[in-house]
């Protein structure tokens, strides 16, 4: 019995003891605050400590103020925001590896040119997904100078055919050419249609 009232005689004198500390803990963060609040009495500290207080009450001033520059350097040239792309050349090409998948296109050649700020290629051929005696031109477009992309596309040629090739261009408008029967086609590339003679 007697065991079981010092047991919880501590259980007590814990407890009462846990509230004292917590209360005065509240009192003691009070009165730090409020010292914060007061100004720190300069008149009665040592002249190094004023003069530590004052060196970092500078720097906290200048740095909430001041930036700091570097030295311009008189020969400098800021350089534009946008550089210029270079211009691809115009004309025919040939014996590439072209970016289109082999299971569904053989590609003979294609022509780069740039139209309205756009990088345009376009890539002639013979499309085999359910059509294999079917030619086909291909159009990539590629924009410069920050414009939109645009959606190019896949024109099959007017009349059934087989493996297109171009032959030659005049600005915008490619000379197709049937490998197998000779046939020549008109396409516009800057309108994407085939132009009828």
């Amino acid at each position: 019995m007697k065991q079981q009232r010092n047991v919880q005689h501590r259980w007590v004198l814990l407890f009462v003891g846990l509230l004292v500390l917590l209360a005065g803990g509240g009192v003691y963060a009070q009165i730090a605050y409020r010292a914060l609040e007061e100004p720190i009495p300069t008149d009665r500290l040592p002249p190094t400590k004023l003069a530590f207080l004052e060196r970092i009450d500078a720097t906290q001033v200048a740095g909430l103020t001041a930036i700091p520059t570097a030295p311009r350097d008189p020969n400098y040239r800021p350089r534009p925001t946008a550089q210029p792309r270079p211009t691809s050349r115009t004309g025919i090409s040939e014996g590439y590896a072209p970016p289109l998948p082999s299971e569904i296109y053989t590609i003979s050649n294609k022509w780069i040119g740039n139209i309205g700020g756009y990088d345009v290629q376009v890539f002639a051929g013979l499309w085999l997904y359910n059509n294999p005696s079917q030619g086909v031109l291909v159009v990539h477009l590629d924009p410069t100078d920050g414009k939109p992309p645009l959606n190019g596309g896949q024109y099959l040629a007017p009349v059934p055919t087989g493996l297109l090739r171009i032959a030659s261009f005049q600005g915008t408008k490619l000379t197709v050419v049937d490998i197998a029967s000779n046939k020549q086609f008109l396409f516009d590339v800057a309108t994407r249609t085939w132009i009828t003679p």
